[in-house]
Order: structure tokens, then C-alpha cells, then sequence
């Protein structure tokens, strides 16, 4: 249980470190494209 909580918490903290990344890449892979 202890370590259940211990990776909970990375697990969550990745995942939206992962989706914010994600974001970054497609928006710098994008922008050419706008201007």
C-alpha cells in the first residue's frame, strides 16, 4: 500500500508533465506553419 501511494503520485505527476510536453512539441511544430 505504502508504495502504491509512493508511485501514485509520480504516476499522475508524469502523466501530465507527458501531455504538457506533447503540447510544447506540437505547438513548436506548428508555428512555422502559421507564420
Amino acid at each position: 500500500v505504502f508504495l502504491l501511494l509512493l508511485v501514485c503520485p509520480f504516476n499522475i505527476v508524469y502523466r501530465s508533465s507527458r501531455f504538457c510536453f506533447l503540447r510544447v512539441m506540437r505547438n513548436i511544430v506548428l508555428t512555422p506553419l502559421y507564420k
